[in-house]
């Protein structure tokens, strides 16, 4: 197993290298697992996918390429009270502190650890959460929650003889094809420089026409420095379907909602006049796209953040008919591939070849104010015998943004987790920050 990493494989690396940028998932589940089963799921996970087979050699011809790991993917298991446990606080404080905080060892790999924290409730039930950090070069948020449901259903079929049968995994041998490799025919390798330079030519004109705000930074970090941390809301079930339903009523969708509220918390924080722009980034899932297309089970990486200009201080519901508007008329001609196409260019073998797209993506990139929105995730109320209870994700930010917020609903609530680079932003003002993006519209609501 030998793989040159793709360009873009190669820049998720190279900011990890700076600063951990990792891609965290979980799950909560109730019903019996013993930590054999557990174990033994995880093994049957890592075989079934060669991504978590691997580790990153930095010292071939090539630059960086995926390399075999023989290791296992660490796993520690934790005691918590079942208060804790079913709190989405206690996790959010687990992924704050560690998940993001502790980057993967991608030179031993494998490019992945894992985590299970385990109660047991007044009623004598188990309560299990299962949790993947995952290297962002081999997944994005749609791959980590995927994982940790496959994670889930191994263990939920192994018996109480603790016997998985191994048959039923079907192995990849080998790496799957770069994300680029598999862009339609137009965008493909040369084929996408026009289409690419364009998309430049615009996105030029359109920050000299409109000459959008970035989020103020109050102190500087240097790149080595930076490190990802985190404050989690969650809306309730009926709040979440309120929002649903008056983003139908106002015809735009829950993630150009989400994306206002955001836009219109840092306006109000920065204290700009009304009419000021801001560039708000959102992460786009082109697996569908793809030739042939992929599906959510496979590991890798398959967004591609474009940014939409937008004014403060205007009608929520405008500023997300905008949003809206903005990305379906980028996503039409493409620019998601031209968006990956155009870093190729830019990226180089190591950390020293890359020095100016690093500074480029710290002063103009379109991840300094993002929402990263995965959207509905369709889990069932049960997976074999395990009761599903909540699931999640939340993903680093290293050198390549600000103020990234990750929007998740499952079973009828919304979880909204804002991730911040410390000192960039205080923690208090990531606090105030995160609240008042679902304060407005909450209100609204009424």
């Amino acid at each position: 197993m030998h793989r040159p990493l793709s360009p873009l494989e190669r820049w998720y690396w190279i900011a990890d290298r700076l600063s951990p940028l990792n891609v965290v998932g979980r799950m909560t589940v109730k019903g019996h697992l013993d930590r054999t089963a557990v174990r033994t799921a995880l093994g049957l996970l890592q075989q079934r996918h060669a991504a978590l087979r691997t580790a990153i050699a930095e010292d071939t011809e090539s630059g960086p390429a995926f390399i075999r790991s023989s290791h296992p993917i660490p796993l520690t298991h934790r005691e918590e009270s079942p208060e804790r446990l079913a709190s989405s606080a206690r996790w959010a404080d687990d992924a704050d502190h560690r998940h993001l905080a502790e980057g993967v060892d991608s030179r031993t790999g494998p490019l992945a650890r894992a985590e299970a924290v385990s109660a047991i409730d007044g009623g004598g039930r188990e309560i299990h959460e299962l949790v993947l950090v995952l290297h962002h070069a081999i997944a994005d948020g749609t791959t980590a929650i995927s994982l940790v449901r496959q994670w889930a259903e191994y263990a939920a079929t192994i018996g109480s003889a603790n016997q998985a049968d191994e048959s039923q995994v079907t192995e990849e041998h080998t790496l799957p094809p770069a994300t680029e490799d598999l862009f339609p025919h137009d965008h493909r390798s040369g084929r996408g420089d026009t289409a690419t330079a364009e998309k430049r030519r615009r996105d030029a004109e359109e920050v000299s026409r409109s000459a959008p705000v970035r989020v103020p930074r109050q102190k500087k970090v240097p790149f080595g420095e930076r490190r990802t941390r985190l404050v989690h809301r969650r809306l309730d079930t009926a709040t979440t379907r309120a929002l649903v339903s008056a983003c139908r009523a106002h015809g735009v969708t829950v993630h150009g909602a989400l994306a206002a509220g955001l836009v219109e918390a840092v306006h109000q924080d920065a204290g700009t006049p009304p009419g000021t722009r801001f560039a708000i980034g959102s992460p786009v899932d082109f697996r569908a796209e793809l030739d042939p297309p992929v599906g959510t089970e496979r590991a890798g990486t398959f967004v591609a953040t474009l940014p939409t200009i937008v004014e403060g201080g205007a009608d929520l519901w405008d500023t997300a008919r905008a949003v809206n508007t903005d990305l379906a008329r980028r996503r039409a001609r493409g620019e998601h591939f031209s968006m990956i196409n155009d870093l190729a260019s830019r990226v180089g073998l190591d950390i020293g070849q890359s020095i100016g797209l690093i500074e480029y993506m710290d002063h103009e990139g379109p991840i300094n104010l993002c929402l990263t929105n995965v959207g509905v995730i369709p889990l069932p109320e049960w997976i074999g015998s395990l009761r599903v209870i909540d699931a999640d994700f939340a993903a680093g930010i290293s050198v390549t943004g600000v103020l990234v917020a990750a929007a998740t609903t499952v079973h009828g609530r919304l979880s909204w987790n804002l991730t911040y680079v410390d000192g960039l932003v205080s923690r208090d003002r990531a606090d105030r920050l995160a609240s008042a993006s679902l304060d407005r519209l909450v209100e609204l609501l009424h």
